[in-house]
C-alpha cells in the first residue's frame, strides 16, 4: 500500500530534540484538488462536512489507504462518492485556467460509508478505501467531524473578542498546522487546492467570512453579502445535513475560492460581530476591487479607520507601480501616476462625499451644483485616461490583486501580529489602525504590516514554499518588500537604524539568538512545532540574506529575477534551490549563490569580518586592505568553510565618498586592492548600510583610534557612523566594566575626554535628523563589541550609568536646552508620523537628565551646573503623561516607575491613575501591560506581581498571547534581575511555567535570558542549570513538547549546526 508520509522516525541525532525532520515532507500520494466545506457553527462546537476530491499520484501503482492529518477532532463518519466528475491534474502556472468546481460538486452521487481508524498519537485519520486506486485516478470522499474551539489553543478555530450580548466570535489560525484541527485533510504546504465554503451560523453575527469571492446568489449589486435561509439552501435535507440543532435562528453564506489555489494553512473562517469600513482600490488601468476594514465595534474612531484604509490603499498602489520586473525603469512616469492618483481620489471624494463608508451608515449626499459635478466628472475621465496611458509604458507592472474584496480583520488573541489568509488578513486590533493608544514603534508596525500581508498574496500564497523548512522563503522576501515601503514612508536612516539596533540587542536580538544554545538555522535540521520557525532567523537573518542577494545582483537585476520567480512558480510551490536558481540566472558569473545559501541558510551563527593592514600608495594610486573572516565551522563537513559575504565599501575623505563598490569576500583571508585613488582617504567604511548579517571589527593597522573617531563624526553612511560611535562607546564600557569587576576605586571610573567630545559633537550636529541623532547617541545596556564581557550584567548597567552621568556633568546644559526646545515642539498636535523623530530625541535628552539628577552615583561626579539644579523631573513627566502622543505617555510612566527620588505613595497613585484610564480601552490595556512589564524598574517584581494579581489587575488575561508575551519579554529584558538576582531567578522559573503551560510560544523569550549560560563561572552556571532543570521538570513532555525539547537542547549543549 502507498500512503502520504507526514513525518518519519527521527534520526538518532535528532531524537528528543525535534518532532519533525525534513524527511517528513516527501511527495504526496493523494493530491487534494478541491474541498467543499460546510461549517455548521454552533454555540461551542463547529460541525464540518467536507467533500474532498483527490487524485492519486503515488509511487506505487495502486493504493487502498488514504491518510489524513487529524488533530483533536471527533470523527462521525467517512464516506466515498461512487459517482463524480473529473477535475484533472492540479492546475499550476500563470496561464492556468481552473476547472468548473460548481459543476463538479453538483455531480457527487451515491455516497457509501467506508471504514476508518483515528490514530490520535500520530494525529492521523486512516481511511480504508473499498478498492485500490490507480495512478491518475480521482476519488471524492466525505468526512463529517466536530471540533471544539476554546480561548487558549490559538490554532484551528478558536474564540476571540466578543462584544457584550453578541454570540461568541470564532476565527481561525491555520499556520502552520491549524487546518487539521478544523477538518481531516492533507495539511501540507504543497497541498495547493481550491475551496467552496458554506457557513451556517447565528443570524445575530454581523459577518460570516471566508476565502474567495461571494458565491452566485449570495451578494447584491453592491457586492454586499446576501444571506439565504437554511431552507432555501438545503431544502428538505436541512435536518439531515444539520442534525440536532435547537439554538437561535441561523442563515447561510457561501464563498467560492476558485481563482487562486491555496495551501490549507492559508484557509480562513470567521464568524463575529464587527463594524466594517469600506473603500475601493482603482488601479491606473481601471481594474477595481473593494477594501474592507473589519473592526471590533466601538473601538476604532472613524477617522482612524479612514487613515488605515488610506495607508493600505496607498501601499497597494505603491506595490503595483513601484515594484515588479520594471521597478527601476519608469521613475518619471511613476511620480506622475502617484500625483494623478491623488488628484483622482480627491475628485472622487468630492463627488461621493467620502472615500470611506461604514457599512450600515446612510450614504453621504454631496452638495454640488450640476455644473460643478459635470466639471469634476469630466476631469475624472481625463485623469483616468492619462493614468491608463501612462501605465502602458510598463510591459509588466507590479502585483495586481485578482479578487473582488480584500479584508483586514481585527483579532484580539493570536501568536502572530498579522496573518495572510488569501484575501482575509487578520491583524491584531491594536495594530490594525492608527489610534490614540498607539506608540510610535507600533505605528511603524501598523504601516509595515499592511504591505507585508498584502504582498503575501503573490509571495507565499500565489507562490508558496514547499515545506515548513521554506517558511523563510515566504517571509524573507516579503519582509524585504515591506522594508522598502517603510523606507519610502519614514526615511531610510530611521528604519535601517532600527533594524541594526535590534540586530545587536543582547539576548533577544537576531545576532545574539543566532549564537545562542537553542539557535536554529534559517532552514533547520528539525523542529517541534512550526511556531519555532516564526523567529528572528526567519524575519531578520533571512531578509538580510535576501538583501545580500539583491546587493550582488543589483536592484534592477534582483527585481527581474524575483518577477521571473513569481511567474515561473505561479499557483504552485517552490523550494529554496529553485529560488536560488532564479536569482543565479541574473547573478555575476563568478558568484555561486548556491554555495552562498548553504552557509547563510543551513547553519547557525554569522561572520565577523576583521579589517587589517590598510595602506595607501600615492605613486600607484592604490589602497590595499586585508579582510579576514571568522565564525564559520572548519571541520570539513558539507556546510563548513568561509561565508560568502558581499561587502559594500567606501573610501571616505572629508565626509564624502571618493570611491565605492561591492566586494564579494569568499575566503578566510583576502587582500583587496582599490585602484584609481588620487588622494589619501581618511578611512575605509566597510559593510555600509549593514551590508551583511554579522559584524565588522577594525584592527588598529586598518583604523587608528583617531580614524575611528573621524568615522564616527563624518561617515556619510549613517549605519556605519552609528556602529563607529557604538564601538567607541563600547571601548569606554569595557574599560569601566573591567575596573568594576576588579573592584577598582571610584576615581578610576572615568570616561575619556574624546568620548565626551564625540557626544557633544553629535548632540549639536544640525546636519543630522533628530531620529539619527537619537540613535547615534544611544547608550544601550549592552556591550556587543566585547562578547566576553557580555554576561557582567550589573557592571554593564553601572558602566551605562557612569557614561550618562559624565554626559550630564559635561553637556547637561546643552542637553537641557535641546530637551526644552523639543518638549515645547512636542506639545503641538500633529500627525503621528511627523512627530516620531522629535520624540525620539526628546526622550534621549530626558533619559540623560534623569540619570544625572536621579540615578545613584557609581563614580566620582562633577559639579552640577546651576541651570540643572532647579530641574523638576517629575513635573515634566506629569506633563508628558497628559500628552496627545501615546509614546510620550508610555515613556513618562516608565520613567516614573524608574525614579528614585519620589514618594512611593505618589508613584503608586500615578500608576493607579494610569491603570484606571488606560485599561478601559483594550488597546490602552495592552499598552499599560507592556509599559509596566518593560519598565526595568528596581521594583520590577512588585509591578509584575501586581499585573498578574486578579484583584489588582482584573483586566490581565494570561490566555491572551499579547498579555503573556509582554510579561515574558519585558521581564527577560532585564537579565541582571531575571537571571542573576536569586529572588528574580525564582520569579523567572515561576513565570516560565505559568506562561508556558498556557501558551508555549509566549514563553520562548525565556530561553534568550539564559543565552550566556556557558560564559559564567562554574558556581553561577551550575545554579542556572539547576534552575533550568526545575523549569523542565515542571513541564509535561507531551503537552509542552516544544519548550521541553528546547530545554533539552539548552542543557545538553547540542544545537542546530
Amino acid at each position: 500500500r502507498s500512503f502520504i508520509l507526514f513525518w518519519s522516525p527521527m534520526s538518532e541525532s535528532a531524537e528528543k530534540l525535534y518532532r519533525f525532520t525534513r524527511e517528513a515532507f516527501g511527495p504526496l500520494s493523494f493530491y487534494p484538488l478541491h474541498y467543499d466545506l460546510l461549517f455548521d457553527v454552533r454555540e461551542t462546537t463547529v460541525r464540518v462536512t467536507a467533500k474532498q476530491t483527490y487524485i492519486y499520484q503515488g509511487e506505487e501503482e495502486t493504493s487502498s489507504c488514504l491518510l489524513l492529518n487529524c488533530h483533536n477532532l471527533e470523527i462521525h463518519s467517512v464516506g466515498l462518492f461512487k459517482t463524480s466528475s473529473k477535475l484533472g491534474p492540479p492546475t499550476t502556472g500563470i496561464e492556468a485556467i481552473p476547472p468548473n468546481f460548481v459543476a463538479h460538486v453538483s455531480s457527487f452521487k451515491d455516497l457509501q460509508e467506508i471504514s476508518f481508524t483515528v490514530n490520535e498519537k500520530d494525529r492521523l485519520l486512516e481511511v480504508q478505501l473499498p478498492s485500490p486506486v490507480s495512478q491518475g485516478e480521482e476519488i471524492v470522499i466525505q468526512t463529517v467531524s466536530t471540533c471544539r474551539p476554546n480561548d487558549h489553543d490559538l490554532e484551528g478555530i478558536y474564540f476571540d473578542y466578543t462584544p457584550d450580548g453578541a454570540p461568541q466570535t470564532m476565527i481561525t489560525q491555520c499556520q502552520q498546522y491549524g487546518f487539521q484541527r478544523i477538518v481531516p485533510c492533507v495539511d501540507r504546504m504543497i497541498s495547493k487546492l481550491f475551496y467552496t465554503t458554506t457557513i451556517v451560523a447565528d443570524k445575530r453575527y454581523t459577518n460570516l467570512i471566508s476565502n474567495g469571492d461571494l458565491a452566485d446568489g449570495f451578494f447584491d449589486s453592491d457586492n454586499n453579502p446576501q444571506y439565504q435561509s437554511v431552507s432555501e439552501v438545503f431544502g428538505e435535507q436541512s435536518e439531515q445535513i444539520l442534525p440536532e440543532y435547537s439554538g437561535p435562528e441561523r442563515h447561510v453564506l457561501r464563498y467560492y475560492n476558485h481563482k487562486v489555489n491555496m495551501a490549507p494553512y492559508l484557509f480562513f473562517l470567521g464568524v463575529g460581530t464587527y463594524e466594517v469600513y469600506r473603500r475601493s482600490v482603482e488601479y491606473p488601468r481601471g481594474e477595481e476591487f473593494q477594501l474592507e476594514l473589519v473592526c471590533f465595534p466601538n473601538i476604532v474612531k472613524p477617522q482612524h479607520a479612514a487613515a488605515a484604509l488610506k495607508a493600505l490603499h496607498d501601499s497597494i498602489i505603491w506595490l503595483y507601480v513601484s515594484c515588479g520586473e520594471e521597478a527601476y525603469c519608469h521613475k518619471e512616469e511613476e511620480q506622475q501616476i502617484f500625483k494623478l492618483i491623488q488628484e483622482r481620489e480627491a475628485i472622487k471624494e468630492k463627488l461621493q462625499g467620502t472615500l470611506v463608508h461604514r457599512i450600515g451608515d446612510p450614504k453621504q449626499e454631496t452638495k454640488l451644483g450640476e455644473e460643478e459635478r459635470e466639471q469634476l466628472t469630466s476631469k475624472l475621465v481625463e485623469i483616468r485616461h492619462k493614468l491608463s496611458e501612462l501605465s502602458f509604458v510598463w510591459k509588466e507592472t507590479g502585483y495586481c490583486y485578482t479578487g473582488t474584496c480584500y479584508r483586514e480583520i481585527a483579532m484580539e488573541n493570536s501568536n502572530y501580529g498579522g496573518m495572510e489568509n488569501v484575501g482575509n488578513t487578520t491583524i491584531l486590533s491594536s495594530r490594525l489602525t492608527p489610534s490614540d493608544w498607539l506608540i510610535d514603534g507600533a505605528y511603524i508596525y501598523m504601516e509595515g504590516v499592511k504591505i507585508h500581508e498584502f504582498y503575501h498574496n503573490i509571495n507565499g500564497s500565489q507562490v508558496t514554499g514547499a515545506s515548513p523548512f521554506e517558511i523563510w522563503l515566504n517571509e524573507a522576501v516579503t519582509v524585504h518588500i515591506q522594508r522598502q515601503r517603510e523606507y519610502d514612508l519614514f526615511g531610510h536612516d530611521l528604519i535601517r537604524l532600527r533594524h541594526v539596533q535590534y540586530a545587536f540587542t543582547p539576548a533577544s536580538g537576531p545576532l545574539a539568538q543566532d549564537r545562542s544554545p537553542v539557535s536554529m538555522a534559517v532552514e533547520p535540521i528539525g523542529f517541534n512545532t512550526t511556531h519555532e520557525l516564526i523567529s528572528a532567523m526567519t524575519y531578520s537573518k533571512a531578509p538580510e540574506f535576501v538583501r545580500m542577494v539583491e546587493l550582488i545582483l543589483g536592484p534592477e537585476g534582483f527585481s527581474r529575477a524575483l518577477a521571473n520567480y513569481h511567474k515561473k512558480f505561479a499557483f504552485g510551490n517552490a523550494t529554496t534551490l529553485q529560488w536560488i536558481e532564479e536569482m543565479s540566472a541574473l547573478a555575476p558569473d563568478d558568484v555561486d549563490l548556491v554555495e552562498m545559501s548553504r552557509g547563510w541558510l543551513n547553519r547557525t551563527g554569522y561572520p565577523t569580518v576583521t579589517v587589517r593592514d590598510m595602506t595607501y600608495e600615492a605613486s600607484s594610486g592604490q589602497v590595499s586592505v586585508e579582510f579576514e573572516q571568522s565564525g564559520f565551522p572548519d571541520d570539513g563537513s558539507e556546510n563548513s568553510g568561509p561565508w560568502l559575504i558581499p561587502i559594500d565599501w567606501a573610501l571616505v575623505k572629508d565626509g564624502k565618498n571618493i570611491r565605492t563598490g561591492v566586494y564579494v569576500f569568499r575566503k578566510a583571508k583576502s587582500t583587496f586592492v582599490i585602484s584609481d585613488v588620487h588622494e589619501s582617504p581618511d578611512f575605509i567604511s566597510v559593510g555600509r548600510d549593514w551590508s551583511f548579517f554579522g559584524d565588522v571589527h577594525y584592527d588598529s593597522s586598518a583604523a587608528s583610534a583617531s580614524q575611528r573617531m573621524c568615522q564616527a563624526l563624518s561617515d556619510p553612511d549613517t549605519v556605519n557612523r552609528y556602529l563607529a560611535v557604538q564601538s567607541i562607546v563600547d571601548n569606554e564600557k569595557a574599560k569601566l566594566i573591567r575596573a568594576l569587576v576588579s573592584k577598582a576605586d571610584k576615581s578610576e571610573l572615568v570616561v575619556s575626554d574624546e568620548c565626551l567630545k564625540l557626544f557633544g559633537s553629535i548632540l549639536t550636529d544640525s546636519s543630522l535628523s533628530n531620529s539619527s541623532r537619537a540613535k547615534l547617541l544611544t547608550i544601550d545596556e549592552a556591550i556587543s563589541n566585547y562578547p566576553e564581557l557580555g554576561h557582567h550584567y550589573f557592571e554593564i548597567a553601572d558602566a551605562k550609568t557612569i557614561l550618562q552621568h559624565s554626559i550630564y556633568d559635561n553637556h547637561g546644559e546643552t542637553v537641557l536646552r535641546v530637551f526644552k526646545e523639543l518638549f515645547a515642539a512636542c506639545q503641538v498636535v500633529r500627525p503621528q508620523g511627523d512627530g516620531i523623530a522629535d520624540r525620539m530625541m526628546m526622550h534621549w535628552c530626558f533619559s540623560i537628565l534623569q540619570a544625572g539628577a536621579d540615578k545613584p552615583s557609581v563614580s566620582v561626579r562633577g559639579e552640577v551646573a546651576d541651570s540643572l539644579k532647579s530641574l523638576d523631573l517629575l513635573e515634566h513627566l506629569k506633563t508628558m503623561l497628559g500628552s496627545y502622543a501615546m509614546s510620550d505617555k508610555y515613556f513618562a510612566l516608565q520613567k516614573i516607575l524608574q525614579l528614585r527620588n519620589i514618594e512611593e505613595t505618589e508613584r503608586q497613585q500615578i500608576l493607579d491613575d494610569a491603570k484606571a484610564i488606560w485599561t478601559v480601552h483594550p488597546i490602552g490595556c495592552e499598552q499599560y501591560i507592556s509599559c509596566v512589564a518593560y519598565a526595568n524598574s528596581h521594583q520590577a517584581p512588585k509591578y509584575i506581581r501586581q499585573l498578574m494579581d486578579k484583584e489588582t489587575s482584573p483586566f490581565f488575561n494570561m490566555a491572551l498571547a499579547g498579555h503573556a508575551r509582554s510579561i515574558a519579554r519585558g521581564w527577560c529584558s532585564d537579565r541582571k534581575m531575571a537571571v542573576l538576582d536569586p529572588e528574580g531567578l525564582k520569579m523567572t522559573e515561576e513565570l516560565f511555567l505559568t506562561i508556558g503551560k498556557v501558551n508555549q510560544m509566549s514563553a520562548y523569550s525565556f530561553f534568550g535570558a539564559f543565552s550566556d549560560l556557558h560564559k559564567f563561572d562554574p558556581e553561577t552556571k551550575s545554579r542556572l542549570e539547576e534552575s533550568l532543570r526545575r523549569m523542565q521538570s515542571g513541564l509535561d513532555a507531551s503537552k509542552q513538547e516544544s519548550l521541553y525539547n528546547q530545554l533539552n537542547i539548552l542543557l545538553s549543549g547540542k544545537k542546530d549546526k
